[in-house]
């Protein structure tokens, strides 16, 4: 279990949280074509209509690596002050919730929709003791993106390939009373930034699904 004054994010770990066995996962196995497989196997998902938030994950190639894009929120933001997260917010009145999803990544960080050649609905996710649900979509970029972060929402933007995140001990999960909770750490890839909670959970959900595509 990694150290909690060891990343700028606090986390409220109970003083009995459980460590659990990290899984192996092939990080040299996984390739974007994999992750472009994932997407189209996803996306004919029906929209989630219910959901009241969306995220984006986008994901794209980097020096010939898939890298997942996440931003680091502004540390002034009442809401997961300084948390990893990835482009997301409310789903405005009429909206779908892909529409969502994109008009947040471009409000955000200002990813163009149109890089989107493909999106899958991941998901979809319960938080804040379940009042919220959450539309999490894959989203294969055809390039990487040209960024222009909103200072007021985001504080840092962090690239992360997806082969550092599935090397051996960069993930790991933690009993809290009955529920498991996700963690990745990876001072190459993440610096001293810590990714945990509901990001984490949708990171993890997405590697699971890309190396069992991967496996023979």
């Amino acid at each position: 279990m990694a150290h909690p004054a060891a990343f700028r994010q606090i986390v409220p770990r109970p003083e009995r949280a459980e460590v659990m066995a990290s899984p192996r996962w092939a990080a040299s196995a996984i390739g974007f074509e994999h992750v472009v497989a994932l997407v189209e196997r996803l996306a004919g998902t029906p929209q989630l209509r219910s959901a009241t938030a969306a995220v984006l994950v986008p994901v794209y190639e980097r020096h010939g690596d898939p890298v997942v894009l996440l931003t680091r929120r502004s540390s002034a933001l009442a809401r997961d002050p300084g948390h990893v997260a990835f482009p997301g917010g409310f789903v405005e009145a009429g909206e779908h919730t892909l529409q969502a999803a994109l008009r947040e990544a471009q409000e955000e960080v200002g990813l163009d929709p149109a890089l989107a050649t493909a999106t899958g609905l991941l998901g979809p996710y319960s938080r804040r003791s379940r009042s919220e649900l959450v539309a999490a979509y894959v989203a294969v970029l055809a390039a990487p993106p040209q960024l222009a972060i909103h200072s007021g929402e985001v504080e840092a933007v962090i690239e992360a390939p997806l082969k550092g995140l599935l090397a051996e001990g960069v993930c790991w999960q933690e009993r809290w009373g009955g529920r498991p909770m996700c963690f990745f750490a990876d001072e190459s890839s993440l610096g001293d930034d810590l990714v945990w909670g509901l990001t984490a959970r949708i990171l993890w959900d997405m590697l699971a699904a890309l190396v069992m595509l991967a496996v023979p």
